[in-house]
């Protein structure tokens, strides 16, 4: 009789990174971006994340003065190759699918509005 062993079942577990810039709120003063805004996506402020590990973005940005934001996804630090994925800022949770190494976020609103705390979250799943 020949034992055939059992089959090693993989299990994919998930790997998930939330930025929370709910509480504190991001001071927002859109005079100085000439009207956009690059969101600090790493700890230590940097616009730029690396998003290899992770295969879904999902974000969501509360009330500002902002209309509009662009999410930039590819070859973003150096030499840049990133395509631009433009959504209006209604309320809901935007998602997108991973399809390159690095995202920025940017938010656009009319230079001449006042500085504000602005609340966004994102939220990265493998």
């Amino acid at each position: 009789m020949t034992l055939n062993p059992r089959p090693v079942l993989e299990t994919d577990v998930p790997r998930t990174t939330f930025i929370d810039h709910v509480s504190p709120a991001l001071p927002v003063d859109w005079a100085a971006g000439v009207g956009t805004f690059d969101v600090p996506l790493a700890a230590n402020g940097a616009t730029v994340l690396n998003v290899t590990s992770y295969r879904q973005i999902s974000l969501l940005v509360g009330t500002t003065k902002a209309t509009r934001a662009a999410l930039f996804m590819g070859k973003i630090s150096g030499s840049t190759l990133s395509s631009r994925i433009e959504f209006n800022l209604d309320g809901t949770i935007h998602t997108f699918p991973v399809v390159g190494p690095e995202i920025s976020l940017e938010l656009y609103a009319n230079r001449s509005d006042p500085i504000e705390k602005v609340q966004l979250w994102l939220y990265l799943t493998s």
